[in-house]
């Protein structure tokens, strides 16, 4: 029987894939959790508590709440600046705390509205920023002050992402587009409209060759960064896409979806085909990110838990 149910999943084009369980799953958020991300040192793990307008730090090997940080405004993502700096976009403005002293250093106001998502490019020195005003604002880092701001999307901005060198930034927006900026002139590159509903995912891939997309319409959508045509579509997720990260060393890239999928699915980056089903989740997947040294991939979940599952087991 078991040989007979391999024919017919080879024949019918559908590969097994195993699945895994988390290592760790964090509680202690009151409401839905909208950002996670590793220090550089894969030792600390921060997460955005939404509207409980406080973030929270856990050690990232043991699954231990390290202590939690009260902010003025709803917390909706987070990125490490270092070790101890963390970006948070909380309310309409951006904050950069020092986690140590669980106090904000610099606070950057520009947003009209919810400042949605907050990233930082390689070198540590650009912070990007997507709002429910619509506009993308890009910080300096030293000085704490506005660079530029990018207008043209039509409704607010799902998600944004550097390229590797530094040189361009993407956005996401409810519009149904994304966005390619040249960072030091603010001129748009370009506008991809692929996407059938919001398009809510961007990132670009390590090595900087590849741009994905994902959206509302559930699909997920592979770009060279050459002239950003599209070269690949993944397989249709069970619901939105609603995260994209890439592991450190650019091989494998994961994507979550909505309540209905309640899974996270990794892929091979190159010939794209799924390498294992991620399980755990009991809503929607808001954030992902995989640690730097490659041991762990966390994803903050609607269900107002964050999961770390093992990368290491991840096989190919």
């Amino acid at each position: 029987m078991k040989n007979l149910l391999l024919t017919l999943l080879i024949l019918t084009g559908i590969t097994a894939v195993s699945a895994q369980e988390p290592l760790y799953k964090l509680r202690g958020h009151s409401d839905l959790i909208t950002g996670v991300a590793f220090a550089d040192d894969s030792k600390t793990l921060a997460s955005a508590g939404s509207w409980e307008n406080k973030v929270y730090l856990w050690n990232a090997a043991g699954a231990a709440k390290i202590k939690s940080i009260d902010l003025a405004g709803q917390c909706m993502s987070v990125a490490f600046l270092s070790k101890s700096k963390l970006i948070v976009g909380a309310g309409n403005n951006v904050y950069i705390v020092d986690t140590d002293k669980a106090i904000v250093i610099k606070t950057m106001e520009g947003h009209t509205e919810t400042a949605w998502y907050v990233t930082v490019n390689k070198a540590k020195t650009l912070i990007a920023s997507g709002g429910w005003d619509n506009n993308c604002i890009l910080w300096d880092v030293k000085k704490g002050k506005k660079k530029q701001i990018l207008k043209g999307h039509t409704s607010y901005i799902n998600r944004v992402s550097f390229s590797p060198d530094g040189l361009q930034v993407a956005t996401a927006s409810e519009d149904k587009t994304v966005k390619i900026w040249n960072v030091k002139k603010g001129d748009l590159i370009r506008t991809i409209a692929d996407h059938a509903g919001a398009a809510s995912e961007v990132a670009y891939s390590p090595d900087g060759k590849y741009l994905l997309t994902g959206g509302d319409d559930n699909a997920t959508f592979v770009y060279n960064t050459t002239n950003f045509e599209r070269v690949a579509t993944l397989p249709e997720q069970k619901d939105k896409v609603r995260a994209i990260a890439f592991s450190a060393n650019g091989t494998m890239v994961a994507i979550g979806a909505g309540s209905e999928a309640k899974e996270v699915n990794v892929y091979s980056v190159g010939n794209w085909s799924r390498i294992i089903k991620l399980t755990g989740p009991d809503s929607f997947v808001n954030n992902l990110a995989f640690s730097a040294d490659g041991k762990y991939l966390a994803g903050a979940s609607s269900d107002k838990n964050v999961y770390i599952w093992d990368a290491t087991k991840f096989s190919k």
